[in-house]
């Protein structure tokens, strides 16, 4: 039977976290796990993150069981093993002022599903870690990755069977496991096409794909992806338009971006509230409804929006910048210095950065309070 549990007011680096409707001691241990996960990965330690991943779990949902796939099976483990570093990346990302952080989990049974925000200057994208109890102690089983709508294991078994495909394996194969790799050769293909940035020839090959295979989330990724490669954004929100009502978790991030280009507003908004909720709760999420409403027009709106996300992220410039937009954009004064005082004293802003920042809001720069607040810096 499911379970969703919000984690709620994670306050960054300390450890320090509420819950809602947490009821046993293990669930008040995985969470604490999941907060210490982005407490290490803020700490630049990637091997504790990377630790917690079953590697030998992980393959078992990576590869197929046949006897003549045994030696190649171990090699591909050890292979696997010596070289696999997933939280390395995620401290780059942190590193760059990013955030990674759990929002919510979901218990079924024995699986415990926790999702992920990582959100920063390249933009938004969630992973849900499946952990499974591995003698006593939660480990990573697999991670479901939104921006790609797949599994990890789904990703790298392409990988898997393209070698076996390489390795001439596949006539020894019993006939099932044999029909199971044919089968997967056309996404192979696929993938291999995308792989070497051969996006109009991917493209055509996805033109010419069946009615059932685009109606799947993998020809959902691919198209945007090969759409994206080629450069053609007409042809791009084309798609997401005849696509927004998918309503898995790509179309969720990519009709932020279609809904926000063609200005529909509501459309907007309400897409960000099905993300927010799909997703069990996601505070960064007020970053783009006040982007939304700052573009609008509506100041109230988006300032209220972008306050939370400066309460939510205090040690974080993303809120302050907002506010300073809606400071400049309605001739704000106070809020603009404020805004313009905290960027200077506690995120790094060089007098130059804010004069060029308010160089384009002659309301603002030809004021005396921000004329005389510039002038004081150094």
């Amino acid at each position: 039977m499911k379970k969703i549990i919000l984690i709620c007011s994670i306050i960054l680096s300390f450890g320090l976290y509420n819950v809602q409707a947490q009821e046993t001691q293990e669930e008040k241990d995985l969470i604490k796990l999941a907060v210490e996960i982005s407490n290490q990965l803020y700490k630049s330690n990637y091997t504790f993150y990377d630790e917690l991943f079953d590697i030998d779990a992980f393959l078992d949902r990576v590869f197929i069981n046949d006897a003549g796939l045994s030696t190649y099976n171990a090699d591909f483990k050890e292979g696997f093993k010596s070289t696999f570093t997933w939280g390395r990346e995620f401290v780059n990302h942190t590193k760059k002022g990013g955030l990674y952080e759990p929002i919510s989990f979901v218990v079924d049974e024995n699986d415990y599903y926790v999702t992920f925000s990582l959100f920063g200057n390249e933009g938004l994208n969630y992973h849900e870690l499946l952990f499974n109890k591995v003698d006593d102690q939660y480990r990573i089983v697999d991670v479901y990755v939104y921006s790609n709508g797949e599994n990890l294991s789904e990703t790298i078994k392409y990988f898997y069977l393209g070698g076996i495909e390489s390795s001439g394996l596949l006539n020894q194969l019993s006939g099932k496991s044999k029909s199971f790799v044919k089968e997967m050769e056309s996404i192979l293909n696929l993938k291999t096409l995308l792989n070497a940035g051969k996006y109009k020839e991917l493209n055509t090959y996805l033109e010419q794909a069946s009615d059932a295979f685009k109606n799947t989330k993998m020809y959902y990724s691919l198209k945007t992806s090969a759409l994206v490669g080629l450069g053609d954004s007409e042809a791009y929100y084309a798609f997401l338009r005849a696509n927004s009502s998918v309503g898995v978790p790509t179309s969720f991030l990519t009709n932020i971006d279609l809904f926000f280009l063609e200005s529909d507003w509501p459309a907007y908004q309400e897409n960000i509230n099905i993300l927010d909720n799909f997703v069990g709760g996601d505070p960064v999420l007020n970053n783009y409804r006040g982007n939304g409403f700052l573009t609008n027009g509506n100041i109230k709106e988006a300032k209220i929006a972008y306050q939370q996300l400066y309460d939510d992220f205090p040690d974080y410039s993303y809120g302050v910048i907002g506010l300073l937009n809606t400071g400049l954009e309605s001739g704000d004064v106070p809020t603009s210095i404020t805004a313009m005082r905290d960027l200077y004293d506690r995120f790094g802003f060089t007098k130059q950065d804010l004069e060029n920042a308010i160089n384009s809001y002659p309301a603002i720069k030809n004021a005396e309070k921000v004329q005389a607040f510039i002038a004081a810096l150094q």
